[in-house]
């Protein structure tokens, strides 16, 4: 009962851990194509979540 319960606690902040690692990762990436000059930034939606899919594939 006792090692159930730490082992749910180890997995549930792993979990929270890593999501809030790729929240991160996503707020600094937009902060950054905020930041670069270019054409309107709309355009790289697609291609940016197509990309984030492959890399999150390869890991």
């Amino acid at each position: 009962m006792v090692y159930g319960a730490s082992l749910g606690l180890i997995v549930g902040g792993l979990v929270l851990t890593r999501k809030v690692i790729i929240v991160a990762l996503q707020i600094v990436g937009y902060c950054a194509r905020r930041a670069l000059p270019g054409p309107d930034h709309r355009g790289d939606l697609p291609r940016m979540s197509r990309w984030r899919l492959g890399s999150r594939a390869r890991h």
